[in-house]
């Protein structure tokens, strides 16, 4: 009896584990009703049913918009910021090799061609710093950036996200000098980019 109070108690634990691994995810509110759902590398996703980005011949990359309005030394960097969330949201989606054509520009676009649209917002942004706190070999303030990003069938919602990504703090070098605005915030974008094609390329294959 002994033996079988233990196996019992065993069966329960493994079963508590289990239920443990499969919590459900958190979600979030998001824009225009619908519900975010926590996601590890872009945080906060949406996905309409039955939708997993196949099926299209291309995506065109509009140009990226922004809800925030920096000023003074930051608008230099800011501008830049926006270019480079569209160029590299297009590189990294383009090398999922999901779609044959993935472009910024509308005029690419084969008529007839089944298409996807991306729009993206920047809507926090800290350029971060390359000017030495203390001394030479000391780390430089961080970059921060969100983007929040729509996928368009036309005119229908099919994905939606929200993804904040921060810099690792970048080394000064009394060799180097001081760091340009792109060295600082362009891998963060990259970062944000390369999750952003990840996810696609999960859920296209259903993982």
């Amino acid at each position: 009896m002994a033996i079988l109070r233990c196996f019992g108690i065993l069966i329960l634990i493994v079963a508590g584990a289990g239920l443990v691994g499969c919590s459900t995810p958190k979600t979030f509110p998001g824009p225009n009703g619908i519900t975010y759902t926590e996601q590890k590398n872009l945080q906060r996703v949406w996905i309409a049913e039955q939708f997993n980005f196949t099926g299209y011949d291309a995506v065109y990359v509009s140009e990226t918009q922004a809800q925030i309005a920096p000023m003074g030394e930051d608008l230099k960097a800011f501008l830049l910021a926006k270019k480079n969330v569209r160029d590299e949201c297009a590189a990294a989606i383009q090398q999922t090799g999901l779609f044959r054509l993935v472009t910024t520009r509308q005029g690419d676009i084969p008529q007839g061609a089944k298409i996807l649209t991306l729009n993206t917002y920047i809507t926090e942004f800290k350029k971060g710093s390359s000017t030495p706190r203390y001394a030479a070999g000391q780390s430089t303030d961080a970059s921060v950036i969100k983007v929040h990003g729509q996928f368009l069938d036309g005119r229908r919602l099919v994905f939606d996200f929200e993804s904040r990504k921060t810099g690792e703090p970048q080394p000064w070098h009394a060799s180097g000098g001081f760091m340009h605005d792109e060295d600082i915030q362009l891998p963060v974008i990259r970062s944000l980019a390369k999750h952003l094609a990840e996810y696609m390329s999960r859920t296209a294959r259903g993982k």
